[in-house]
């Protein structure tokens, strides 16, 4: 049963909140593999029994969400343990039960078809990550908790609100038989076009402030900064993503109502903005983990942006939403490494990486060059193909804006990189046992992005493409 994502992640949380202690730690990774398994097995071969069935339906994009979910669910978990081993949390069971519960949240918002569920879902996981970012009990962290919630959830009544509008533009609404995406695509009668795009900007403006969009950004700094690193990953690497995939699910409702050109401007305008807010935001950052997050709003404009323009810049969205979840889950992650080994977050007290911690600066090394869209990782073609889809669109401005953007972040985001990675100091300081729980979960993300960047040139490619759009 394709519920089993949902209700697995969900019983285990339960359980992993009334036990206390170190076994704890364990029992994430566990239902990580569990759930690998069944994701595999949902993406391969759907059940045919669902309990569910008027309210769960995997779309293809939902397919390739959910695989994001549950590998990065595997590798957070898996390096979990080793990090918690290395830090003096208080609080482990609330840590891991916390993580199950927003797992099984995000599951749902991927594999939900139904437009309230979704909606359900995705707020779900506002509450169940909360406690996350405020684990550390600190008042940056607390704020950072209330500020997550208050925005976040005014941003999903606003999407709430928008969703009952574009429902409230269909004139027959005797032809739809639920509240499901697959219904609402399926209707062939009428709707009120003007009651709909009214509908779309509160959808935009209000999913668009989970996934992080520009000027609704203002939370996601300070909750990615505050939560424990794995948190951070799982935040960045896969929670966006699903905020983002009703938004996708009704541009594609606007394009079977030909609206489709109108708010396909409206995401590229706000794909278009978020990236310059955050070209703006990263020299400023002197914060590593802000760095990141300030990161994952370009990359989710980026996203936007795609989207919105359509055809080959589609693909490249798609393609870049794999890959910006791969990498910046292995840059989080690797940040994990680096507050364990310096109890801080100032990039310029950040000395002699390469030498205390080689596999970690490595594997950060290798991720910045991902994330700032140099090859061979997989940001480069995608970031490629969009900028072919706005130009063969004949969308030339925005082609250029796009282009001064790219460079503006890589300007911006690689400074401050160089200045973290090439300090020295004559200070001796012990370093931390990088164990093989510590940096293999961030070398097979990026190892991961390396083969499907490499798919895309080899015989494989059109089997590759054909599951990404279809």
């Amino acid at each position: 049963m394709d519920e089993l994502v949902v209700i697995i992640p969900a019983l285990a949380g339960v359980i992993a909140y009334f036990i206390r202690g170190k076994l704890t730690r364990y029992i994430p990774f566990l239902v990580a593999i569990v759930h690998a398994v069944i994701t595999a097995y949902i993406c391969i071969e759907p059940s045919q029994v669902i309990m569910l069935k008027n309210y769960i339906f995997i779309t293809p994009l939902g397919k390739i969400v959910l695989g994001l979910i549950s590998l990065l669910f595997l590798m957070v978990s898996y390096y979990s343990i080793d990090y918690l081993k290395n830090s003096n949390y208080e609080l482990e069971h609330i840590y891991s039960s916390m993580l199950l519960f927003f797992v099984s949240a995000m599951s749902l918002a991927a594999i939900s078809d139904h437009i309230i569920l979704t909606w359900i879902a995705i707020e779900a996981t506002t509450i169940s990550s909360a406690p996350l970012i405020c684990l550390h009990k600190t008042r940056d962290s607390v704020v950072a908790t209330w500020k997550y919630l208050i925005t976040c959830s005014v941003g999903i009544s606003l999407a709430l609100l928008g969703s009952f509008i574009i429902l409230q533009s269909i004139t027959q609404p005797e032809q739809i038989s639920g509240l499901l995406f697959s219904n609402l695509m399926a209707y062939t009668g009428t709707i009120n076009p003007l009651w709909f795009l009214i509908g779309f900007i509160f959808v935009l403006i209000g999913y668009g402030t989970k996934v992080g969009l520009a000027p609704m950004h203002i939370w996601l700094s300070d909750a990615h900064g505050e939560a424990p690193s794995p948190a951070s990953a799982l935040l960045s690497g896969a929670l966006l993503n699903c905020a983002f995939l009703p938004i996708y699910k009704f541009n594609v409702l606007a394009g079977h109502f030909d609206l489709g050109g109108i708010t396909g401007k409206m995401m590229m305008a706000l794909g278009l903005f978020s990236i310059f807010v955050a070209a703006a935001f990263m020299p400023a950052q002197n914060d590593y983990k802000r760095l990141l997050a300030y990161s994952s709003i370009e990359n989710m404009g980026i996203i936007a942006l795609g989207t919105g323009i359509g055809g080959i810049a589609l693909l490249g969205s798609v393609f870049h939403m794999i890959n910006h979840s791969l990498i910046k889950c292995a840059l989080f992650l690797s940040t994990g490494n680096m507050l364990l080994q310096y109890g801080t977050k100032d990039i310029f007290k950040i000395k002699n990486f390469f030498k205390i911690l080689p596999k970690t600066a490595f594997a950060f090394t290798l991720g910045t060059i991902g994330i700032t869209g140099f090859p061979p990782l997989g940001l480069f073609l995608s970031e490629l193909l969009i900028i072919f889809g706005a130009f063969t669109g004949h969308y030339y401005a925005v082609g250029f804006l796009f282009i001064l953007a790219l460079i503006l972040v890589i300007v911006g985001f690689s400074k401050k990189i160089i200045q973290m990675g090439y300090s020295k100091s004559d200070e001796y300081i012990e370093p931390i046992n990088e164990s093989f729980g510590l940096y293999a979960p961030s070398l097979t993300l990026l190892i991961l992005s390396f083969v499907i960047t490499a798919l895309m040139f080899s015989p494989y490619q059109e089997c590759l493409i054909n599951f990404l759009l279809h």
